[in-house]
């Protein structure tokens, strides 16, 4: 029984493109033919979700979901077997599937729309949004995080909201956010959060962020995806508004791309708490030091607060 167990992981490994951790030690992978799918298909036995299909350094791979944790892996495409179309409610008794379906319900609010909390009572989760910047990179936070880790003995669960304008302009405290999580110290969901998070403080916020005209959300949503691919990392399935500000049509456009979208209870900057099931939401660029100071405080009483960090998936259950 032991060899069979050892076989299968093994085996598994060696269809995972970016290892087990879902992280590759290497940069400017090649992405090329970048397409939605929505397939059920079968991967060491078991039903799982084709999300994208592409040409990785030349061979040909897809971006699938494993429905009852909504954990993505990028495998290649010959790993996959029986694979076939099918509609975004096939899921739906799954972990995956039921918050995919309830991320674009209605009434489609203009602030803060999707999942902003979850049914743990036991977990809270930490997003951290890395908007375009000037300022750079929270490394007060990280380090913190790094500490946590070392006092807990595990890996942080820490949903890092990337935008590709960020980690182009700061690459290497990109690197420095993937190395604690290649060392183990952070367990990393990469969160789509656009790829320019376009913004102009002139306009109401029903002519904004994402809703701002002009917005080609193929670029913002997909152009994300090849960004943080290219740079080793496995997007995940969940998605953050810039600014959290949304309506019917870019929910349902994310929605169909087989996304979750991610909102917060628990803006820390602007004084909301949290509580078990709670989605926390910092900036990490610099850009709201009072939200890095509050998080900061808050890790140091967590354990009188009976508080523990976990991973979306374990929040949103």
């Amino acid at each position: 029984m032991g060899l069979i167990i050892a076989v299968a992981q093994a085996s598994a490994e060696s269809c995972n493109v970016f290892g087990p951790e879902g992280t590759s030690t290497n940069e400017n992978h090649a992405v090329k033919n970048y397409q939605p799918t929505y397939n059920s298909c079968f991967f060491q036995g078991r039903e799982v979700l084709s999300l994208r299909s592409f040409s990785l350094n030349g061979q040909n791979v897809n971006l699938m979901v494993e429905p009852n944790t909504s954990k993505t892996s990028i495998v290649f495409q010959e790993c996959l077997k029986s694979c076939g179309e099918v509609d975004e409610l096939y899921f739906n008794g799954s972990h995956y599937g039921a918050n995919h379906l309830n991320s674009f319900m209605s009434p489609f609010p203009l602030m803060n729309d999707g999942l902003g909390f979850g049914g743990s009572q036991k977990y809270i989760a930490l997003t951290i949004d890395m908007c375009p910047s000037s300022r750079g990179f929270s490394s007060d936070v990280y380090t913190k995080l790094d500490e946590l880790s070392k006092n807990q003995l595990r890996a942080i669960p820490v949903g890092v909201a990337m935008t590709k304008r960020w980690l182009k302009r700061w690459p290497t405290e990109f690197k420095q956010i993937k190395k604690l999580q290649l060392e183990g110290k952070l367990e990393v969901d990469w969160v789509n959060h656009s790829a320019n998070h376009r913004y102009n403080p002139k306009k109401s916020l029903d002519e904004n962020f994402l809703l701002m005209a002009g917005t080609d959300m193929e670029e913002e949503v997909l152009g994300n995806e090849v960004a943080l691919i290219e740079e080793g990392v496995t997007p995940s399935v969940y998605f953050r508004f810039p600014g959290l500000v949304s309506d019917y049509d870019t929910i349902n456009y994310v929605a169909n791309l087989g996304l979750i979208t991610l909102g917060s209870n628990a803006w820390l900057a602007k004084g909301e708490e949290p509580q078990f099931g709670s989605i926390i939401l910092i900036h990490g660029n610099r850009n709201e030091v009072v939200g890095e100071k509050k998080l900061i405080k808050y890790i140091d009483e967590m354990i009188k607060l009976g508080h523990m960090f976990g991973s979306l998936d374990q929040v949103l259950n």
